[in-house]
């Protein structure tokens, strides 16, 4: 590659000194336009010779035979003028140098004419201006540079010292090895085409550097298969070569670099790059092009890379930059990289690297080959423009199937990414890698300080994403953002690893790895990774310092399709979301959502957080308003299982038209929601659900607590929602109802009821012949939860369809407070769920139900209650019902029951032979006021067992054997009743007989109250005081085993002493009018009597 540049001989020796004659040959201007070039005496007996008739220049000084210098005053190419170099066969290289003070403006052609592919350097200090209609016609390298001096190991060829004589013979180096710029570098414009042979070498080096046509067109440097390089200098200095090429220092100061209609272009064989080194880089409607062509290259052809290197700015507006490789050729990518220290600005432009070509060969396993580096240290803005890397087409390859398109990485301050409104879809903002043959995507990385993604609205998005098509066999590449600020996408803004078309071989989606601050994802943008065809779909992982918001229709969502890759391990589901984060909010329809539609097992939603708000509110009028919330799904064509919801958190909120809901349509089971928190608040409609919709059975749902479950009111625009859903859809139209409409009813999915709210409340529900999954809550470790349900709440587990329904299991060691609000087991076709309770306390109160129930043919679920402390029943129901079948058992421990107002406990079965569910309560008693009523009743079979413990009902007088549910409740009084049609149930109260014939006769002796009074002041005995036990009623505790309701303190009286003695019997002697002492307290005699009198001492 570039035999008369790079591939100099390195051989030094003395030259040997060829006789030149000197000659200056002063061209004086005329009408006629020549050619104005002065040679200059510089180069002594060696000097340059002009043949002002033949426009040729000819002699200077040859060194080593290959080498040709050339000193000239003034060089200038009049515009419609030629100038040839005649030049020996054995000239590899032309160092022409200008010495006065004028630019050479080139505006005509220049030729080099022999039989070798000579090069050809051009040295002004003062600027070159190539003219719009300059041509080169050479077959070697071209160097334009404003440099003072080509250096050549110690010599410098000087234009500013022209006094520096050529050393002679065999010392000067064949190589030059740099430039050297004295002063301030002067510019360079070009305005025409520079097409130089394939595989040459093009540099333009100096102070500012303009390539611009004028507008006449676009004008192009081109060399096939070459290098072009184009470094603006703004400081005196030093740049090297290194084989030839630029080797720009660190801390040199740049000039601007401008590209107006311009192309430059190393497409050909391979092996071509593109390199521009300067402060201010800018680009207008212009081109910079490498790779191969059609029908090029070789296997292990390497192509070029294009490198834009800026110190201030790189500002590219309505501009491509790529490196390709077309149908038809062979070989290896190359590279694209842009590196500003301070912003890029991307407008209406294109950078890309693909592949369409039909065999490629990476030189390692490793290798990041057709990759796309942007770095700014300021701003990226990619403004309506496109950032990607491709396979588009391979036949074969050196390792099929594993060749990467090639990988972009983004390194910058801030990540700024919008779309114009109008846009068309393949010309919105996105950075990209894809996959279109056997090669898999590549990898993009986005490292920046703030990442901002905005949408046009309803008509594109800006996106972020790596793809692999219908046509491809390779995998998808994955998306790694790591932002250290914050991270918005609004608007339609797109993060996406997807896996297109319906091939049999299989793919898997890369994954998408973000980590930041915080993300903001609003106005219908979205976060994905879907996998249509064979194959797991890749994993969303998020990782946030702060908070996470998804809100205005807007989603994070995995999705897999069709087959299961027979080759994956079977935990390898692909296809999860992870989010760790400070705080989540969803809000507005925001939903994060996994589903399958395939034989894939669709992935699970992975949530730790401080707090997980998910909030929403039904918009009246609107046709389609789904709530926010999490999803999993298992949908219609489904043969794989739906997959699990787990969320971690201090503080879990779902309020409104929101939800938590895995569900099944299919035949396989759904996923399971697993809650693990401080505090779990379900307010306004707030729901977790888990649904069967087919033969699959629902998802259990599993609350881990610590403090405090909350389940409060209800949603009463559920039911205008469902209206309008079936507006939509048609009512027929139940698939496309349900997907509007996430939640459940309190009269379930009724149609055309617009009365129908929805309860805040945990939802398990089957509408299939699956069945219902179950509901546990439970306290997550030794602490003690408190749960409070209050304004219409519901805990239930429903079958509506073939399926049983699920159980609800409470274990907690606090309370348990159930106002206005249900749990309930239901079933209509099939058996009713089990409801067990265990807490430190139960309060049901304010026409709440504790209950199971089937409408059907099957057994009515059973109720076990166990409380460590008492159970209280305030105008609310525990009960079992059952249609048709037995009834369902109720099983109550407890310390106390306390039972008030219309508070029940009873079973029923309402036709058929089903014996009444039976009624235990185990207790130290059971306290019935008002109108309380323990009933176990079966109208056709027989009434169920009820058996109570120590018992006391107000006003209870057993009732007839006869007496149905319907004469004993609300009567006014207490019933305890076990009545059925073939026979009554057994109602067993406790054995008192112990207590039968054991009260005393009292004696009829009356009592002589003179005695009662002690005629002497009392002596106490200083020793501790005794009591006195008044029990009440006849002596009678108000219950066996009560404590006394009173206790009065008494003292022991003492002996009297001889003079206490004495002066008692003075004082019976005292005369009339003597006052009355009072009696202070009642005081025990030794011998146990009790008198009334006053402390001596007092």
């Amino acid at each position: 590659m570039f035999p008369n540049w790079q591939g100099w001989k390195k051989s030094a020796g003395l030259i040997s000194a060829t006789l030149v004659t000197h000659v200056v040959c002063q061209i004086a201007l005329s009408n006629t336009t020549v050619a104005q070039i002065i040679p200059d005496p510089s180069l002594g007996s060696d000097s340059s010779e002009f043949n002002a008739n033949r426009n040729r220049i000819q002699g200077g000084a040859v060194r080593n035979d290959t080498l040709l210098f050339h000193s000239f005053q003034e060089f200038n190419v009049p515009e419609n003028e030629r100038i040839q170099f005649s030049v020996d066969d054995d000239i590899e290289s032309i160092f022409t140098r200008v010495t006065g003070s004028n630019r050479s403006e080139i505006l005509g052609e220049i030729r080099i004419r022999n039989d070798g592919d000579a090069n050809l350097f051009l040295l002004n200090p003062n600027g070159v201006f190539i003219g719009p209609d300059a041509e080169l016609d050479i077959e070697g390298s071209f160097v334009a540079t404003t440099a003072d001096g080509i250096e050549f190991g110690d010599f410098t060829f000087s234009a500013a010292d022209s006094g520096n004589a050529l050393p002679d013979g065999n010392l000067l180096v064949i190589r030059p090895s740099a430039l050297l710029f004295n002063a301030l570098p002067e510019p360079i414009t070009v305005q025409s085409d520079l097409k130089l042979k394939n595989e040459m070498q093009l540099q333009l080096v100096g102070g500012d550097i303009t390539l611009e046509r004028l507008g006449r067109g676009d004008i192009e440097l081109r060399t096939r298969g070459g290098i072009i390089e184009v470094l603006a200098l703004d400081t005196p200095g030093r740049v090297s070569f290194v084989d030839g090429r630029l080797d720009v220092p660190a801390n040199i100061s740049r000039a601007n670099i401008s590209l107006d209609d311009a192309e430059i272009n190393v497409e050909g064989r391979g092996d071509g790059d593109i390199n521009l080194y300067g402060d201010r880089i800018t680009l207008q409607d212009s081109t910079l092009k490498a790779g191969l062509r059609g029908n090029r290259g070789t296997v292990d052809r390497q192509v070029g890379n294009i490198v834009v290197d800026a110190t201030d700015s790189i500002v590219a507006t309505e501009s491509t930059i790529r490196s390709n490789i077309d149908s038809g050729t062979e070989g290896v990518r190359g590279n694209i990289r842009l590196h500003s220290d301070g912003d890029i600005r991307l407008l209406l432009t294109e950078i890309n690297t693909e592949v369409k070509g039909t065999e490629i060969t990476l030189p390692d396993e490793s290798a990041d080959v057709g990759s796309i580096t942007l770095t700014a240290l300021g701003d990226l803005i990619v403004d309506t423009s496109r950032i990607g890397s491709s396979i588009n087409k391979i036949g074969s390859s050196t390792r099929e199937g594993e060749n990467p398109s090639g990988s972009v990485t983004v390194n910058a301050a801030s990540l700024l990414m919008r779309t114009a409104e109008g846009t068309s879809t393949s010309d919105q903002a996105r950075i990209s890698t894809s996959t279109n043959g056997n090669g898999d995507g590549g990898v993009v990385t986005i490292n920046v300080g703030r990442l901002t993604m905005i949408g046009p609205g309803r008509s594109g998005s800006s996106g972020i994403s790596s793809s692999s098509s219908s046509r491809a066999t390779g995998d998808a590449g994955s998306v790694l953002i790591t932002v250290t600020g914050p991270m918005l996408m609004t608007q339609r803004g797109k993060i996406e690893t997807v896996i297109q078309g319906r091939s049999l071989l299989p793919r898997r989606g890369g994954n998408v790895v973000i980590r930041a601050e915080s993300l903001r994802v609003l106005d219908n943008s979205a976060i994905s990774a879907r996998n249509t065809t064979v194959g797991e779909a890749g994993n969303i992982v998020i990782t946030l310092d702060q908070a996470l918001e998804v809100s205005g229709s807007s989603s994070i969502n995995a999705f897999t399709r069709r087959f299961r890759d027979p080759d994956a391990a079977p935990d390898d589901i692909g296809g999860s979301i992870e989010i760790n984060a400070d705080t989540v909010s969803l809000s507005q329809q925001g939903k994060i959502e996994v589903s399958t539609e395939g034989e894939n097992t669709a992935g699970r939603i992975d949530i730790t957080a401080n707090t997980v708000n998910i909030s929403d509110q039904y918009i009246l009028g609107e046709t389609r308003t789904p709530s926010s919330g999490l999803f999993s799904r298992s949908l219609p064509t489904a043969t794989g299982a739906g997959g699990d919801i787990i969320v971690t958190a201090d503080l879990l909120r779902v309020q409104g038209n929101a939800v938590i809901n895995t569900s099944t349509e299919s035949d396989l089971r759904g996923g399971d929601i697993d809650i693990t928190a401080n505090r779990v608040q379900l307010l306004d409609g707030g729901q977790l659900v888990a649904s069967t919709f087919d033969d699959g059975e629902a998802g259990s749902i599993e609350v881990n607590g610590l403090e405090q479950i909350l389940i409060a009111g209800e949603d009463p625009s559920f039911g205008q929602q469902v209206d309008n859903a079936e507006r939509l859809f048609g009512e027929g139209d139940i698939d496309n109802i349900r997907d509007a409409i996430n939640r459940e009813g309190a009269n379930g999915l009724a149609l055309n009821n617009s009365d129908n709210p929805a309860p805040s409340g945990i939802f398990t529900v089957t509408e299939g012949s699956g069945n219902a999954g179950s509901v546990i809550l439970r306290e997550a470790s030794d602490r003690t939860l408190n749960i409070l349900m209050r304004d219409r709440a519901a805990i239930s587990a429903r079958a509506l369809n073939q399926g049983d329904a699920g159980d609800i299991t409470v274990d907690i060691s606090g309370d348990l407070s159930v106002a206005n609000s249900d749990i309930r087991t239901d079933a209509v076709k099939s058996a009713g769920g089990f409801i067990d309770i265990g807490a430190g306390r139960l309060l049901i109160m304010d026409g709440a139900t504790i209950g199971a129930q089937t409408s059907g043919p099957g057994d009515a679920g059973g109720i076990i209650i166990d409380i460590v402390g008492p159970l209280e029943i305030s105008d609310s129901d525990i009960r079992t019902d059952a249609a048709e079948a037995a009834g369902g058992s109720i099983n109550i421990g407890a310390s106390t029951v306390l039972m008030t107002g219309d508070g029940d406990i009873r079973t029923n079965v309402a036709s058929g032979a089903g014996n009444g569910g039976n009624i235990v309560v185990f207790a130290e008693v059971l306290i019935a006021l008002d109108d309380s009523d323990i009933l176990a009743f079966a109208q056709d079979g027989a009434g169920g067992n009820i058996t109570l413990p120590i018992f006391f009902g107000q006003n209870f007088v057993p009732s007839s054997s006869g007496d149905g549910p319907n004469n004993l409740d609300l009567n006014g009084r207490v019933d305890v009743n076990a009545s059925g049609q073939l026979s009554s149930g057994v109602i067993t109260f406790p054995d008192v007989s112990f207590i039968e014939n054991s009260l005393t006769e009292l004696p009829d002796t009356l009592i002589d109250t003179e005695s009662l009074v002690a005629t002497s002041c009392i002596a106490q005995v200083a020793q501790s005081g005794g009591s006195l036990v008044v029990t009440g009623a006849d002596g009678i505790p108000l219950q066996p085993g009560n404590r006394g309701i009173a206790i009065i303190q008494t003292n022991t009286v003492r002996t009297l002493s001889n003079s206490a003695t004495a002066a008692s019997v003075e004082a019976e002697s005292r005369t009339l009018g003597t006052p009355i002492a009072e009696p202070q307290a009642v005081y025990q005699l030794s011998d146990g009597r009790l008198v009334l009198s006053k402390d001596c001492e007092g």
